[in-house]
């Protein structure tokens, strides 16, 4: 299936190519956390290393599944296997639950005073960051249409010193199809009535970052309205999450890994823990998760890992307690705990490799407007 999700709204001169991305820099809620607990340190993000590229423990606490990958997790996965040296490090600001406030809370409180500074331990530039923005699902949930266009200036308002800073290169992903979850979907008046709510987010924000987008009332104000016609040298992506999360709940057998896919298959495999060993991509593993040989035992028991004769045959240093199956189910498109959904909102580990794989495939060969 060759499709692209995301479009570039805005190309500019730092972009260069996505293996010359160093740093990753991602503001949301909790389709992007990596964990739970909020840090100690003020700065609001774990520090990440070469050893621990998402600052935290491989591969991170997030509210997909317990134990596994979500979409960054995933993302940093692949370049690993890809043998990309050095590591691509994530700071991640997100924190489950958050709206375009807290989000500017992330952006103008944790990130601007600390790394947002370039120390030395976080030595980005224009060419080596990406700033990536994944806003609006919580915020829906709670306010009224009349309301989006004020959240999403506030929110570029804030994108503009991100801008001031250095930050040349921007991805913003928008709402997925909420109101086909589990949440939403036994409830067909409240879920439509956030179906159009999802739907004017997602274009008023498209509007809002593309050259001539919406008038602006004040010039002076750097706004929504006037972040690409304001920025000509910023690189401006948009992914759309809600035509991918659509694909997959109207057709997910079509997201079905195949055997002996290639790299840039689909669902690439990707590891439960960091570091991985060298992966020859050339004779990819079978992708397929097999089934647990301890479904009996403990949850707290240590897991136990492949080393059969065929385990080459396997992801690389799965453990055989959390093997699933990643291929998805018609029968999960609006059930809890499926191949689809982890529970009544929030998408399975699968789904994250999915995003990953396909924002991977976009930022390697972005397509203009």
């Amino acid at each position: 299936m060759d499709v692209s999700y995301g479009r570039v709204l805005q190309p500019g001169n730092a972009w260069t190519s996505f293996d010359q991305l160093r740093y990753l820099f991602i503001f949301g809620a909790s389709n992007c956390a990596v964990y739970k607990a909020y840090p100690e340190d003020e700065s609001g993000s774990l520090v990440a290393t070469e050893e621990d590229p998402l600052g935290i423990e491989w591969p991170g606490e997030g509210w997909s599944e317990p134990g596994l990958p979500t979409w960054s997790a995933h993302l940093v996965s692949s370049t690993q296997a890809k043998n990309k040296k050095p590591p691509l490090l994530v700071y991640n600001y997100a924190v489950g639950g958050s709206e375009v406030d807290d989000i500017i809370f992330q952006i103008e409180k944790q990130f601007l005073p600390h790394v947002g500074s370039k120390p030395v331990e976080a030595a980005w530039n224009a060419e080596n960051s990406l700033f990536v923005f994944w806003a609006g699902g919580n915020d829906c949930a709670f306010i009224s249409q009349d309301q989006i266009p004020e959240r999403i200036t506030s929110l570029i308002a804030s994108v503009h010193q991100i801008h001031e800073a250095g930050g040349r290169n921007f991805l913003f992903l928008n709402v997925p199809p909420n109101d086909r979850a589990p949440i939403l979907v036994g409830d067909a008046d409240r879920a439509a009535a956030h179906a159009v709510k999802y739907t004017m987010w997602n274009a008023t924000l498209e509007q809002s970052l593309s050259p001539g987008g919406r008038n602006n009332t004040d010039e002076d104000t750097p706004s929504a309205s006037t972040f690409a016609d304001g920025h000509p040298e910023a690189t401006i992506f948009l992914f759309s999450i809600h035509s991918l999360f659509s694909q997959i709940l109207d057709d997910p057998e079509s997201f079905t890994p195949i055997i002996n896919p290639s790299p840039d298959s689909v669902l690439f495999p990707s590891p439960y823990r960091f570091p991985i060993p060298s992966l020859d991509t050339s004779n990819p593993p079978l992708l397929h998760f097999g089934e647990t040989n301890n479904d009996d035992s403990d949850s707290d028991t240590e897991p136990t890992w492949d080393t059969s004769p065929d385990a080459s045959s396997k992801l690389p240093w799965v453990p055989a307690s959390v093997r699933k199956d990643f291929a998805f189910k018609k029968e999960d498109v609006a059930k809890e705990m499926g191949t689809i959904w982890w529970d009544d909102l929030h998408p399975s580990s699968a789904v994250h490799a999915v995003i990953a794989f396909e924002i991977e495939k976009f930022l390697r060969n972005p397509t203009s407007v």
